[in-house]
Parts: C-alpha cells; structure tokens; sequence
C-alpha cells in the first residue's frame, strides 16, 4: 500500500493550502518553522478516524481544517479519503471501468477496517506503534514507571510491580481476575485468528474474481470505442455496405458505358432521320396531277386518233401515286424512328434508376462519414474491424477465465465467507474485540503468582528507584500477529539484523541484542548480558530503534506499507545522522518512507522532498 497524494487546508503544521504528491522511496517533508508537523496523527486520523475527529489538529486561527488522501492497495485499487477535521469523513474507491470514484462508507470505524481487509493496511494499533516513528514513542521519553527493588539484589520483585499498579487488591483477587481475563482474551484471540483466516481465504477469492477486471476492463475501452466509431448498423446501412463501395466504380464506369451507348444510337436515329415536307407542297406531284388532268381533258375534248392521248394520263397519275406511296412510306419511317427514341429514352431512365438504386446505399455513407469517395467510406468502415476483432477476442479471454473451476467456485464461495465473517465480527463485538493479548495476560498472571509465592518479606524492604520499561514485550506483542508467529520465532528472525544495527548506533559498546522465550530484550556486551532495562536511557533508544527497524525490514519484503517519521531523529546524536540517513534510504528501497525534516544529512540522502 503506497499514499499517492496528500491534500490539506488550515492543518496544523503544514502550509495552509497545500497538496502533496507522495512517491514510492524515501522522501523528506520539508515542514514550515513552527517544525511540529503531526504527520502520524494525521494519517492516522484519516486511515482511523474517531467518531468526532481531533480538533486539535486544525491550524491555530482556522477556522475549519479538511485533508485528503490517495493511496494506492496491496489489491491495486485506488482509494480517497476525505476528512473534515474535528467532524465525519468518507472513503471513495476508484472505479476502473467509469474512471470515478465511488462512495465506500462514511462510519468512522468501518474506514479503518476496510483498508485493512482490502487495501492492506495493518489495524490502528500495529500502524502507530510499528510504522510510525514519534519521539513520545521512545522508551526514555516515556512516562517512567517507580519500580520497587529489594535490599539484596538487582531483580524486580513482581508483587511489588503489582503493588504499585493496584496497592489496595487481594492478590488472589487479582489472580481470579486476569486469569477470567485469560479465558476471554483466548476466546478473543481464536475469533480473531479464524476471522483472520476466513478474511484472507475471502480476499484470495476477491482477488481471484478480481482477476478479471482488466480484461472487463480493456473489454469495456474496446466496446466504448466501438460504439462511438460509425457502424454500418448504427447508421442504417446495409452490412454489406463495404462490398457495395468497393463495386461502386464498376458501377459506374458500366453506367457510363449504357450511357455511351445510348448516345451513339440516338445519334445514329437522329441522323437517319429526314424531314418529310406535306405532299401538297411537292411541285412534281402536282405537275404529274397536271399533266394526267391536261391528257384526260384533251381525250376528252377531241377525235379521231388524237383521243388516245387521253391513255397517256397513266404516265403522270403513276408518279403522281409514286410520289404519293413515297410520301407515306416516309411517314412511315418517321413514326418508327420517333418510336424507337422514345425507347431509347425508356433504356436510359431505367438504367439511371437502376444505377441509382444500386449506389444509393454508398452515396448515403458517404455522407454519413462526409466522404469524398466510396474509398474513404471503405477506410471508415474498415477502421473498425480491428476493434471488432479486439472484442472478440478480449470476450473470448474473459469466457474463457470465467470458466475456470478457480472462478467458478470463488464466485460460490466467496458469499459463504462473507457471511461467516460477519458473523465472527459479530461474536467478536459480543466478547470484546479490544481485549488485551493473551500473552500479555499471561505474563500478568505469572509475575502474580511468582509474587505470591515469594512472601511479602521482600515487599517490606522495597525502595524506589527509577527504572525505563524495557519496550520489547509491547513491540513484539503487536507484530506477532502481522508476522504469524510467536515471541520466541520473532526473536529469532529478529537477532542478527538488530545486533548489526544496534552494535553500530551504540558505536560498538554493545555486541548485539538476544531475546528470551518471553519477548524480553537482552544486551550483550564485553562485560556480559544485561537486561535492556538495565541499559543506559539513549542505548534503550537506540535498541528500540534497531529492533523496529528490523520488524520494518522483514515485514516490508512481503508487503507494502508507508512508513511515517517525524522530526525527532536530528535532536538524537548529531554526528549519527548521516548513518541514520543511509538506515532509512535503505529502508525507502522496500516501501514508501515518508520523513518530516529539512535536515541536510537526511535530505541529502533521500530520493526527493517536498515542500508542506
């Protein structure tokens, strides 16, 4: 899990308006003067707020302070916070497909503990006490406990440990009680662990379903694309509108061709034809008609042999007739030709029509497209195969994954165990979720019953000297759980990685650290073993710090979480702070390291800053 972005207005410590981009690596904030930068509360308020918010972190004079957050999950899911301080807040998660984000919740306790379900977040607790790093967290400048001490040694009497937390109780009483406090603390701590083991049994199947987001993704980016380009579908066209763009030429150079035709044979009419002038105004007719009245009325009107002339009228009336049957023959010809251009007039429009139905399609997408041509219509449409292809394809992948028995049988399962969680959760609130550890009760009951069984002689002689709490105990008790494991198998992990950063902070006046099946601390050194205890106040600190450094490293190669420091470590041991630079930019190579100075030894060495 990485913070992406921080945006913050009237907080305390930072700039009054200011947004922060945040990096993987380690990163130095450079804070304001006033150097008291709350970053731990801060994130801490925003990943687990309260129910009324802490007021004290709005800026002096504001009237109002609001913060965001962006962080990015072990699961790849991109989260906000918004938070209103002194007031409610809310968590959004990114939605891959709409590219927005969506409303998760806005109760306060159910922010926390879906960022540790789902984003990787460990609870408030483990957060604060392990990644954090503040200087009210070091043993020397915690509050300093009296402890009791006998006359004859250096061991700390445990009854009068428990005198001094409850001076006035029966130690059988108090017996009764922790061990009743044992007996739910187990309770407690086996709901939690089949919680636990249910919660990641149901994220393993989350992610399993989950596996398919990027192809309904990409599936989704493929399909929007699709929609938006120009589809013969969409626009009305034909299917198989590409082949008709692709003939249109063919078309038309066939058109042109009947067109052609056309032309030649209405030509070829057109010269055929000759104007066929009234027979009335032909002067041979006439003359032939003359010349036959002439004869007829010159055998009419005469004798003898000159009446034969009369035969001769045949002559001209035969041409007369000739012309005549010419005459009607041309007329003749004359319809047969108007005849036929009227035809030729038929072809011509039935082959417009018949082009205009076979092109109309192409001419209606290429207006569609605003085309010039049936080739850019072609190119249009083509565009869109390789998409077409692509969701094909992707829809093939995703059918594929569903049927996956994996698949199939997390979508069945992953309800089931969603109701037993529910259920756990449930149980958990009856009996106590913040029910002390069992191995801190535990412990409790055996210094009791070691006090009890010692007598009060030794009580009687005690005398007060100061006495630092060796923090080892507390520490290890909040990381067996994100690690698995009991005190004894952490020490072990623990040993060699803290020697070598404790032997180089105390400048090699202690060889290394060992740890007891208890989780205590010991120091180990020239002279012998010393309980951590023992040691001097700024050793403690530089044990404290070698110890959660090491938890950090270990817990950090298998999963990511922001580590925040505040401005505490330039005040330590000047002459360390470059070694303490280099310890946390090896850090900042596993996850994110976020570190609130403008110290030169520290900025020098980070991979960038940033102004707040």
């Amino acid at each position: 899990m990485l913070f992406v972005e921080l945006a913050l207005q009237g907080v305390r410590g930072f700039s009054p308006a200011v947004r922060v981009p945040l990096k993987d690596g380690y990163t130095c904030l450079t804070a304001p003067p006033s150097n008291a930068t709350p970053l731990s509360a801060l994130c801490l308020e925003l990943c687990f707020p309260t129910g009324g918010g802490d007021k004290s972190l709005i800026a002096p004079g504001a009237k109002a302070g609001k913060a965001g957050l962006l962080l990015q999950g072990n699961d790849q899911g991109d989260y906000r916070i918004i938070k209103e301080l002194g007031a409610g807040g809310s968590l959004h998660r990114l939605n891959a497909q709409t590219k927005a984000y969506e409303l998760v919740t806005t109760n306060a306790a159910e922010i926390g503990e879906f960022l540790r379900l789902q984003a990787g977040m460990p609870d408030r607790s483990a957060f604060e006490q392990l990644f954090c790093f503040r200087s009210d967290l070091l043993p020397s400048r915690r509050p300093q406990r009296q402890a009791k001490q006998g006359m004859q040694g250096t061991q700390t009497s445990a009854w009068a440990e428990m005198l001094e937390d409850k001076p006035t109780m029966d130690p059988a009483l108090k017996l009764r009680e922790l061990e009743a406090e044992l007996e739910i603390s187990t309770e407690v701590e086996q709901l939690q662990f089949r919680l636990d083991g249910i919660t990641n049994e149901a994220f393993q199947l989350e992610r399993v379903i989950a596996s398919t987001d990027p192809l309904e993704a990409k599936l989704a980016e493929a399909t929007a694309a699709y929609e938006a380009a120009p589809t013969p579908e969409k626009l009305g066209l034909p299917a198989d509108i590409m082949v008709r763009a692709e003939r249109m030429p063919v078309a038309e150079a066939r058109f042109a061709d009947a067109l052609n035709k056309l032309k030649s044979e209405r030509s070829a009419e057109e010269a055929a034809q000759r104007s066929v002038p009234p027979l009335t105004r032909e002067k041979p007719f006439w003359a032939a008609i003359g010349l036959g009245v002439l004869a007829l009325v010159v055998g009419g009107f005469t004798s003898g042999y000159v009446k034969f002339i009369a035969g001769l009228d045949l002559v001209p009336f035969g041409y007369a007739a000739f012309l005549a049957w010419r005459y009607v023959d041309d007329l003749q010809f004359l319809d047969r030709t108007r005849r036929k251009d009227s035809m030729l007039g038929d072809r011509e429009k039935k082959i417009r029509e018949q082009f205009e139905a076979e092109t109309h399609a192409v001419r209606v997408a290429m207006k569609a497209v605003k085309a010039d041509n049936p080739q850019e219509v072609i190119e249009a449409f083509r565009a869109n195969l390789p998409i077409i292809e692509r969701m094909e394809r992707l829809q093939a992948e995703l059918d594929i994954a569903r049927s996956e028995p994996e698949y199939a049988n997390a979508g069945a399962n992953l309800e089931l165990f969603r109701k037993q969680q529910e259920a756990l959760q449930v149980e958990l609130e009856e009996k106590g979720a913040y029910a002390r550890p069992a191995r801190e009760v535990q412990r409790e009951i055996d210094k009791v019953k070691v006090a009890m069984g010692q007598g009060r002689r030794e009580v009687s002689a005690v005398t007060q000297v100061s006495k630092i709490t060796d923090p080892t105990p507390e520490l290890f008790a909040q990381a067996s759980p994100l690690f698995g494991t009991d005190e004894a198998a952490l020490g072990a992990m623990l040993k060699d990685r803290s020697s070598q950063y404790f032997t180089a902070l105390t400048e090699r006046r202690w060889a290394g650290l060992d740890f007891t099946a208890d989780g205590d601390a010991i120091a180990l050194g020239g002279s012998g073993k010393s309980a951590l205890w023992q040691l001097p106040p700024r050793d403690v600190d530089w044990a404290y710090f070698a110890m959660r450094l090491t938890l950090l490293e270990k817990y950090l190669a298998r999963f990511k979480v922001p580590v925040l420091i505040e401005p505490f470590l330039e005040t330590m041991d000047e002459a360390k702070n470059p070694l303490l630079a280099r310890m946390l930019k090896n850090l900042g190579t596993l996850s994110q390291v976020l570190h609130v100075t403008a110290h030169p030894a520290f900025t020098a060495a980070a991979q960038g800053s940033v102004s707040v």
